[in-house]
C-alpha cells in the first residue's frame, strides 16, 4: 500500500534526524538522505524544502506535539503546569537531539531570518490565553499584556537555547528557563503545580 504524503513526508524528516544524530548534520548529505529512503532528489524536494528546512520541521514539530496536553491541562484547570508544558517543548526537543544539532538549527535560524515564524502560531494563541486567565485567577503577579510576556518568554527560551548549545550542554535547560520564568511571572503560591528540576531540587510551586 502507497504511503501518504505526511507518511512520506514523516519518513524523510525521521531518517534524516537519525543520519543527523549519528553522523552529524554537516556530514549528512541530501543524496545520503534519498539512499536511506530510497527515494530520488526530485522526490526527496517533493516533500522537504531543502536540508536544513528539515530543521525548523523537527522544532516546529515539537512545538505542535505539546499544543494537545495543553489543552488537556488546562480542561483540569491545571494552569500553570499548561504554561510550562506548552513553554518548554522547544527545550525538551533541543535536549534530545544535543547540542551539535541545535547549533546547526540556530545558524540555519539566523542565515534565514526565521526568527519571526516563532510569533503568530497556534501555540502563542493558546499560550496568551492561558496567560491572561493565570493573571484572572490571581496566580501570578505579573499583570502585563500577555502578548508581552509570552514574547519574553520567547525571547528567553532563545537565549538560554543559544546558551546551552554553545556551552556544550554545561547546565540544566528546562530548570534554567523555569527558575528565570518564576521570577518574571511572579508566581504565587498555588495548590495545582507539579514541575520539578531534579538538578536544583526546586518545585516550582
Amino acid at each position: 500500500m502507497a504511503k501518504s504524503y505526511d507518511e512520506k513526508r514523516q519518513l524523510i524528516l525521521d531518517t534524516a534526524a537519525e543520519l543527523f544524530a549519528k553522523k552529524g548534520f554537516k556530514d549528512v548529505s541530501v543524496m545520503d538522505i534519498c539512499n536511506s529512503c530510497n527515494i530520488t532528489k526530485p522526490t526527496f524536494y517533493k516533500y522537504v524544502v531543502s536540508k536544513e528546512s528539515i530543521l525548523t520541521d523537527i522544532f516546529k514539530q515539537g512545538e505542535k506535539l505539546v499544543i494537545p496536553n495543553m489543552i488537556e491541562l488546562r480542561k483540569q484547570n491545571k494552569l500553570l503546569p499548561a504554561f510550562w508544558t506548552g513553554m518548554t517543548g522547544t527545550l525538551v526537543v533541543a535536549e534530545n537531539i544535543g547540542c551539535d544539532l541545535l547549533k546547526s538549527y540556530i545558524v540555519t535560524l539566523l542565515k534565514q531570518s526565521a526568527e519571526s515564524d516563532r510569533f503568530n502560531t497556534s501555540l502563542q494563541i493558546e499560550m496568551e490565553s492561558i496567560i491572561e486567565e493565570l493573571q484572572k485567577q490571581h496566580l501570578i503577579k505579573n499583570m502585563t499584556a500577555p502578548k508581552d510576556i509570552y514574547k519574553l518568554a520567547v525571547y528567553l527560551n532563545r537565549g538560554l537555547l543559544m546558551m546551552w548549545a554553545f556551552n556544550g550542554g554545561t547546565f540544566d535547560l528546562t530548570a534554567s528557563f523555569r527558575r528565570s520564568m518564576v521570577t518574571i511571572l511572579g508566581i504565587k503560591d498555588g495548590r495545582d503545580l507539579i514541575l520539578r528540576s531534579d538538578s536544583d531540587g526546586l518545585v516550582y510551586a
